[in-house]
């Protein structure tokens, strides 16, 4: 049926059509927005929602009549680029400009990548998607938080451009030909994301701290994956991406324990073996990732993943819970780290199957989903994801 849909619109506009009307969207969206008045800006959110469906629209009409063109390959990405800053400008104040800053030049460089050797007719690769559907996100949040009266949503929409810069700069990379650096570059960022987050847990400012061990997460989850897909796995590459793991989730999330209590001694009893526990898991992965006897069910890990460790701590951290409960919090992850009797599911197994393969609908669902309070949501699911191997015992019993 939606098929019908499409080639119905398409006997009417042609794709170029449909993404030359988008870009004209925001001009009613910033009149209506900068009313003040409530009801004005829901008219303006609807408005740049129904846009970025064009987006989707103008591509989907012309896979389904057979339209596809060399000048539609570039007109989408250049309205697209339009209507995201566009957009982004109306929350000038709210916007980091650092981070706005550099995915502007990513962008700029991602297009002349784009039209280089290759020629203008080389689409979007599926990273350029993801960013693009993370950049609609933030507009979205910034637009909630106005909205809302959330500040929380302006911190998250910051973030959100961050994973977008990270997304532009693997595309990036990709279009210059210089994936064979690729996995490690994506290593060498999530060590950094570690090293600058024990700096800003020195200086107490932890919502900082922990959200860069959550951004050194995402780099984590891409490095391997990338490298296999590439065929770009190498021993120096494994001991690079266990160094950026040991600093991330092992110092960082160690020196964010000592930061938190103040330094106390009882603070460096907690968060020696914390650290200590993610150095031996990072061991122990690398040792029995290819022995048959010790080695996990495919696709499982053998103990909590450090990357899951650093995040219990993290999470109570964000919520600001009192200093001495952080003590059971980061021995209980210290043990399970170290616990090679359970098995957790891979990540790479489960975020495929939620991510599918429209990246702006689940962006979009995502910012809805987690808009009233991100910190919740991120509660339940590293929860979850901790109590995962208890749930075939449960449905024994």
């Amino acid at each position: 049926m939606y098929n019908n849909f499409l080639r119905w619109v398409g006997k009417y506009l042609t794709p170029n059509q449909i993404t030359v009307l988008r870009s004209f969207f925001i001009i009613p969206a910033a009149y209506f927005w900068n009313t003040g008045n409530l009801i004005s800006e829901w008219i303006a959110i609807f408005i740049m929602v129904f846009a970025w469906y064009g987006d989707h629209l103008d591509g989907a009409v012309a896979r389904a009549c057979g339209l596809i063109s060399d000048a539609g390959k570039w007109l989408d990405p250049l309205v697209d680029k339009i209507k995201i800053y566009s957009t982004l400008a109306l929350f000038w104040h709210q916007v980091d400009i650092e981070t706005i800053s550099a995915m502007f030049f990513l962008d700029f460089v991602s297009t002349f990548a784009r039209s280089g050797q290759e020629g203008v007719d080389q689409g979007a690769n599926w990273f350029g998607k993801f960013k693009l559907g993370t950049q609609v996100a933030a507009c979205l949040a910034f637009a909630l938080a106005v909205v809302l009266h959330r500040a929380d949503l302006v911190v998250l929409a910051n973030q959100t451009l961050l994973v977008s810069i990270g997304l532009a700069s693997i595309s990036v990379c990709l279009r210059l030909k210089a994936w064979r650096w690729l996995p490690n570059i994506l290593s060498a960022g999530n060590a950094l994301c570690g090293i600058f987050s024990i700096y800003h847990s020195y200086n107490g400012n932890f919502k900082i701290a922990v959200n860069l061990i959550f951004f050194g997460m995402f780099l984590d989850l891409l490095d391997g994956p990338i490298a296999r897909k590439l065929k770009l796995e190498s021993k120096i590459g494994m001991i690079v991406d266990d160094v950026a793991d040991g600093i991330t989730f092992g110092l960082a999330g160690g020196f964010l324990i000592l930061a938190y209590l103040k330094f106390t001694l009882l603070s460096f009893i907690i968060a020696i073996p914390y650290t200590i526990s993610v150095v031996v898991r990072l061991i122990d992965y690398t040792k029995t990732k290819n022995d048959p006897e010790l080695a996990p069910p495919k696709g499982y890990f053998r103990g909590l993943p450090s990357p899951a460790g650093a995040a219990i701590v993290g999470v109570f951290v964000l919520f600001g819970v009192n200093d001495y409960l952080i003590i059971p919090i980061a021995v209980l992850s210290s043990v399970l780290m170290t616990r090679f009797n359970w098995n957790w599911v891979h990540f790479n197994r489960i975020i495929p199957k939620i991510l599918g393969k429209n990246p702006i609908l689940i962006a979009v669902v995502v910012v809805l989903a987690i808009g009233l309070n991100y910190k919740i949501f991120l509660l339940v699911s590293v929860l979850t994801y901790t109590a995962s191997p208890l749930w075939p015992m449960l449905r024994r019993n």
